[in-house]
């Protein structure tokens, strides 16, 4: 995220009792590694989708509109994911080494709901926006080191995602306010 400005992403985010159990593991593992760097609040665990662009000054009417209508043409049922491992991403960006939460093969539908997505962004005029590289991942805090290798997550992180969200982040700021929400409706 940028320092400053607004950016607009889709992004699922898990329920209370979800983000209460991933801000624990966050804690945890801050602790047992020594990091610096505050762990997020609870709020702003989720899983970006597709970012539509930043930093932005105001609002992109028109990009905000053709992403509402992206959203509304994905028809999913409602599926589980499972983070089961944590590992620290190399950003080029010394002392804010991302520390997330990663998955192995319980995301597939995950990653098939990111291509499903993607491909209405298109249909919307969004292309430019819909990315064809996807690693689902929870960020937890940004560490001051890298840990090294991956690290179990026991017990693992997960839940089902029922819906996905249209957000407006005011960057550097930890606000989000979600400009829509659209329910997982699809039988299984």
């Amino acid at each position: 995220m940028s320092a400053e400005g607004f950016n607009l992403f889709f992004a699922i985010f898990p329920d209370e009792e979800t983000a209460a159990q991933i801000k624990d593991v966050a804690v945890r593992l801050r602790m047992r590694h020594g990091l610096k760097g505050e762990t997020f609040a609870q709020h702003r665990f989720h899983v970006s989708l597709h970012g539509l662009g930043s930093p932005y000054e105001r609002r992109p009417a028109e990009i905000i509109n053709a992403a509402q209508r992206a959203a509304e043409r994905v028809t999913a049922a409602p599926f589980d994911v499972v983070f089961d491992r944590a590992d620290s991403f190399d950003r080029n960006k010394p002392d804010r080494f991302p520390l997330v939460l990663l998955g192995h093969d319980e995301l597939a539908t995950l990653i098939a709901f990111h291509k499903q997505l993607g491909l209405a962004l298109r249909k919307s005029g969004l292309g430019r926006f819909a990315a064809p590289r996807f690693e689902p991942h929870v960020t937890l805090l940004y560490g001051d080191k890298r840990l090294e290798g991956e690290h179990p997550i026991a017990p693992p992180v997960s839940w089902t995602v029922k819906s996905f969200a249209l957000v407006w982040s005011h960057a550097g700021k930890t606000r989000y306010e979600t400009l829509g929400a659209w329910p997982l409706l699809g039988e299984t």
